[in-house]
């Protein structure tokens, strides 16, 4: 036995097949990473998981135990939710980044912070604006006339 909280050698606990736990493969990994999430007074809550073998794991493990600090207004929703990855600036100063699901292999790692998000609620007039396309180049593309033109330094480069 030890002096921890959920540390007892003798539990049967951590060995049941919990709906968490399904989200891993057969082997759990020693390595883990700290999910947080603000609730509507900005106070911080906490988990600590092993690593995910993906980025939707890590989300909807994170959605399941942290999601009731979130705004009953928010209505959250899985698929507004999403990851922000927690690093130091080139001055040192705390970031939050979004974090590509794509690379979730490549960027995190054992001890690594990430933070549970909401997309804001969209209202109608602002669902009208208009978001830019961009073109295979990084070049910013019209939506109503997407295919036909572009510009690039201001200047029209063609239909």
């Amino acid at each position: 036995m030890t002096d921890q909280p959920g540390k007892d050698g003798d539990s049967e606990v951590g060995q049941q097949t919990t709906p968490l736990r399904r989200l891993y493969d057969d082997t759990i990994p020693p390595r883990k990473i700290l999910i947080s999430v603000p609730d509507n007074e900005q106070k911080e809550h906490h988990l600590v998981v092993p690593i995910p073998n993906s980025y939707d794991a890590a989300l909807a493990i994170a959605f399941d135990q942290l999601g009731e600090y979130f705004l009953k207004e928010a209505k959250l929703l899985l698929e507004a939710a999403y990851l922000e990855y927690g690093m130091k600036s080139i001055d040192g100063s705390p970031v939050w980044a979004k974090l590509p699901p794509e690379f979730w292999k490549e960027i995190v790692k054992d001890g690594d912070h990430l933070k549970l998000c909401v997309k804001p609620a969209v209202d109608s007039d602002e669902a009208s604006i208009e978001r830019p396309i961009w073109s295979s180049r990084g070049l910013p593309v019209s939506r109503r006339s997407r295919g036909r033109w572009a510009t690039r330094g201001g200047r029209y480069i063609g239909d």
